[in-house]
């Protein structure tokens, strides 16, 4: 899946790659984590990061 994220000439793709893989590594901190608090820190680390993909990947104001 990373090795397809980074893949392609579309501008933005190296911030998508690497969004998704921090993201990635928030899941496994949220498992490392659990049971306890920081699970949900780590969730929502995950969903920021996964906004912050599609934000990377689709700028604000670009039509496709």
């Amino acid at each position: 899946m990373l090795l397809a994220a980074y893949a392609g000439d579309r501008p933005g793709r190296a911030a998508f790659g690497n969004a998704m893989l921090l993201s990635n590594l928030t899941v496994a901190g949220a498992y490392w984590a659990h049971p306890g608090p920081w699970v949900l820190a780590w969730l929502a680390a995950t969903l920021l990061l996964l906004y912050v993909a599609q934000r990377a990947l689709f700028p604000p104001g670009e039509r496709s």
